[in-house]
């Protein structure tokens, strides 16, 4: 009970503070382009009240809706193909005497190193470069959304460096779990292997299930890059245009640009999905290990 009103107080605070930075910013973008005129002053408890009742009927929540769909379109894919390629490597990576193989650590680090600017900006080069020269058509598309193909490439921007992360984990917890003292004493008694690595298996599971929940937080914070670069409409891209103002000096802004429910919206959500995947990996994890602390 405790736990879920502090979730819920996270979350009116997420959305109270994007209400008041969107609020406190207008005045401040509007005196550095003197294209655009100063809004006036507004008075924040009594505007984000009158927000708070209209909320329901708002417009704008439904396009946040909206836009949550598209993310977890996104996310939940990227997420659990980082988690099973993650625990694959982490497997091969590791013989059953504890040995971490010569191949990980450049192969991880490689991995770690393919950050979603990086690596879209990578295959966005690579696209306009098979665009310009290559025999025909790119195969997949570049930009839109779509449950087709569309989906392809920022899923893989998205969810290319987390299975690294998990893998490096994965394998130093199965390196130290495979010379831990009841292995060695089941080996000696002749336990077939399978079992002995079922058992190491089921000693990591509830880490390697945290570290796939911090993974998620780390994808949440580049779905603003990632939806941005392939002009995905989910939250990121959302929350992208209401807080990046258009390149040129004298273009006008978008037209959800720092609009106080918008940037409220976007965070408040935001941090609700980060509490819910924070929720779900803790209640496995206790399933999984009971020794854990509730």
């Amino acid at each position: 009970m405790i736990r879920a009103a502090r979730a819920v107080l996270l979350i009116v605070a997420a959305h109270l503070a994007g209400f008041a930075f969107a609020v406190a910013a207008a005045p401040v973008h509007a005196a550095l382009r003197p294209t655009l005129v100063a809004p006036p002053p507004v008075d924040v408890p009594a505007a984000y009240w009158e927000h708070l009742h209209t909320l329901p009927t708002d417009p704008r929540l439904a396009a946040a809706l909206v836009a949550l769909g598209h993310s977890l379109a996104l996310l939940v894919p990227a997420l659990l193909g980082a988690g099973v390629l993650g625990l694959w490597l982490a497997g091969r990576a590791v013989d059953a005497d504890g040995r971490i193989a010569a191949w990980a650590a450049p192969t991880l680090a490689l991995g770690l190193a393919c950050s979603a600017v990086f690596t879209g900006s990578l295959i966005i080069s690579g696209w306009f470069v098979w665009a310009v020269w290559g025999p025909g058509e790119p195969p997949l598309p570049l930009r839109g959304a779509g449950w087709d193909r569309h989906l392809i490439l920022p899923t893989l921007v998205l969810g290319l460096r987390a299975p690294a992360q998990l893998a490096q984990l994965g394998a130093t917890l199965l390196a130290r779990e495979a010379q831990a003292p009841f292995v060695i004493a089941a080996r000696s008694r002749g336990m077939p292997e399978w079992r002995i690595r079922r058992h190491v298996a089921r000693t990591v599971a509830a880490p390697l299930v945290m570290a796939l929940a911090a993974t998620a937080h780390l994808m949440l914070a580049e779905l603003v890059i990632v939806e941005a670069m392939f002009a995905w409409p989910g939250l990121g891209a959302m929350l992208a245009d209401a807080l990046a103002p258009a390149r040129l000096s004298d273009a006008p802004p978008a037209a959800g640009y720092l609009a106080p429910p918008v940037v409220a919206l976007a965070a408040a959500l935001l941090v609700a999905l980060g509490l819910v995947i924070d929720g779900l990996a803790a209640v496995i994890a206790r399933r999984l290990d009971p020794r854990m602390v509730r």
